[in-house]
């Protein structure tokens, strides 16, 4: 079977795409594939890139376990096996809060500098560990 994913490679793209390549490929001789959300967060080094495609061939098992791995199904298991997130950040009454978008009662500033109500932003930790706004990992802001 083959696992097929887009990644957007950062700067410089080339040098950047070979070190990608290579930790799947460890990865897969190890019996794992790493998500998707774990190559986006290690490929953190130099400026915007450009998405490159990569495609490898694996065991059914091993697709298997991937798509698992990947699953909202799986990251929310995760969250409930390891107690609910919590998002730390800056209390402050300014701002709208971009996921309701009222301006209405208390907000948390976090590390990125958007504004959120705490109840509203610690709902969306639950399915996605970003900034809904600038896609900002908020693993900074939080306590797991």
């Amino acid at each position: 079977m083959w696992i097929i994913r887009t990644h957007q490679v950062k700067t410089p793209v080339r040098q950047n795409t070979v070190r990608i390549r290579r930790r799947y490929n460890n990865c897969i001789k190890q019996g794992t594939v790493p998500t998707q959300h774990c190559i986006d967060s290690w490929n953190i080094v130099g400026d915007t890139g450009t998405h490159r495609t990569f495609e490898f061939d694996v065991s059914e098992q091993l697709a298997n376990q991937a798509a698992e791995a990947d699953s909202l199904d799986h990251h929310r298991g995760l969250v409930r096996n390891n107690d609910a997130l919590r998002v730390q950040g800056e209390p402050t009454a300014a701002g709208t809060c971009v996921i309701c978008r009222e301006n209405r009662g208390n907000k948390i500033r976090l590390e990125c500098t958007h504004t959120f109500h705490n109840t509203c932003i610690q709902e969306w930790i639950q399915y996605k560990n970003e900034c809904p706004v600038c896609q900002t990992t908020v693993a900074n802001s939080v306590t797991i």
